[in-house]
């Protein structure tokens, strides 16, 4: 057995350490870098071993999401008001880019279809129910109050990424976005 053999031979959970490969990949260079088999070089597997714990590319790509999902829900968790909310999510946003696009890729099929991926999302959702909506209203109303901040913090997020708001910096850009949606 070669030395390269001995240091790839039997990864302990080789799922763990693919997706932390995975996340590394997309943190670093974005979703499109992620390949299967250069997640398997990193790890130091064959590639055709993370099939069995990834059905393709998109597949980890959910899984990155999921992380994702849970790191942001993680982060407004603690939130006590809409306006720290906001601040932590548009923080999430600007300083995870790449995770924070991998979430955002993935289709409501994708989620409904992931189960790991729809728990993720749909524990972001009751957290952002919690936080952002008074239990008292009925369930429409409060789902509406979240979808509102939501779709203003993504489309706010969405411009400023992408240079149209020419904010001086992503902190004056949080600043403006918290004004423009009047949040408590």
């Amino acid at each position: 057995m070669t030395s390269r053999e001995r240091e790839t031979y039997r990864h302990g959970d080789l799922r763990a350490a693919a997706l932390a490969a995975a996340i590394a990949i997309v943190e670093k260079n974005g979703s499109n870098a992620l390949a299967l088999r250069g997640v398997a070089d990193a790890v130091g597997v064959a590639h055709r071993s993370l099939y069995r714990h990834f059905k393709d590319r998109e597949a980890l790509i959910d899984a990155v999401a999921a992380e994702a999902y849970r790191r942001l829900a993680a982060s407004v968790k603690v939130s006590r008001t809409p306006k720290e909310f906001a601040k932590r999510y548009a923080s999430f946003a600007l300083t995870e880019p790449h995770l924070y696009d991998a979430m955002m890729s993935r289709t409501s099929a994708s989620i409904s279809q992931d189960a790991e991926l729809k728990e993720a999302a749909d524990n972001l959702i009751a957290i952002s129910l919690g936080v952002l909506s008074d239990p008292a209203e009925e369930v429409e109303t409060r789902r509406r109050q979240v979808m509102k901040l939501w779709m203003g913090l993504h489309g706010g997020l969405s411009l400023h990424r992408s240079g149209l708001l020419r904010a001086r910096s992503n902190r004056a850009f949080t600043e403006e976005l918290l004004r423009v949606l009047e949040l408590p």
